[in-house]
């Protein structure tokens, strides 16, 4: 089962562990999509509740009761990790930055977003726009501080997740978004390559409470082999040898 994170929250705060048979999950917006596959598989039931991974963080900091966390970065679980909150993380999956555009656009190159009127990013505080700030830190480099400021001045909303600013390109309130390349799948979007020499591979992480159930342990398996699934949700897995 999933849950919006404002109802997973309340959910968690207020409902007992069910005596440990549910397994809760917190996942970054990101992983709305390939995480309920996952969950279809699984042998044990679980919740899953998605945000932006800066928001879970917080919601976990403050108690929310939570058995698996997957962040968008490292710093985000590397924080409650360091305080004990959470096992220290591991790296599972990469998921590459792109320029996301409506079908009908005419920008064909990450070079032309200076041509724009319209773009949304995120927030400096979320991991995509964490991201989105380097990219566009590398690329001035490359292309001059006026493409640097036209891009700047184009900027017409700043949104803490990926799904917020997939959904207002989707309705049209912008010309383009610098969205994950899983975002962008099964959309109605189209995604233009970032070049490598500027673009941004985002990492993955996942990490446990202290002492996890056989339930948790499992789970955290399942994802780790996973790589069938991550693959199809564009999503480049991570080789274990656990």
């Amino acid at each position: 089962m999933s849950w919006h994170w404002g109802v997973l929250a309340f959910f968690l705060a207020a409902c007992p562990s069910n005596n440990g048979q549910n397994v809760k999950i917190a996942a970054a917006s990101s992983l709305s999509d390939v995480i309920p596959a996952f969950q279809e598989t699984f042998d044990s039931p679980t919740n899953a509740g998605f945000a932006g991974s800066q928001v879970l963080r917080s919601q976990i900091e403050s108690g929310a009761d939570i058995d698996i966390f997957l962040s968008a970065n490292i710093g985000e679980i590397r924080t409650l990790s360091d305080r004990g909150i959470l096992e220290p993380p591991e790296l599972i999956a990469r998921n590459e930055l792109v320029l996301a555009v409506p079908e009908r656009s005419q920008l064909r190159h990450f070079r032309e977003l200076d041509s724009i009127s319209r773009l949304i990013i995120g927030t400096r505080s979320s991991p995509i726009g964490a991201y989105t700030e380097s990219i566009l830190n590398r690329a001035q480099m490359d292309y001059g501080s006026s493409w640097r400021a036209l891009v700047d001045r184009s900027v017409v909303s700043r949104e803490s997740n990926v799904r917020r600013i997939r959904a207002k390109l989707e309705l049209g309130e912008a010309d383009a978004a610098i969205l994950y390349r899983s975002d962008v799948r099964g959309s109605s979007l189209r995604a233009i390559s970032i070049p490598e020499s500027i673009g941004e591979v985002a990492e993955i992480f996942v990490a446990v409470r202290p002492n996890p159930s056989q339930d948790v342990l499992k789970i955290l398996s399942e994802l780790r082999q996973g790589h069938a699934t991550w693959t199809r949700f564009g999503f480049q897995p991570v080789s274990t040898a656990r």
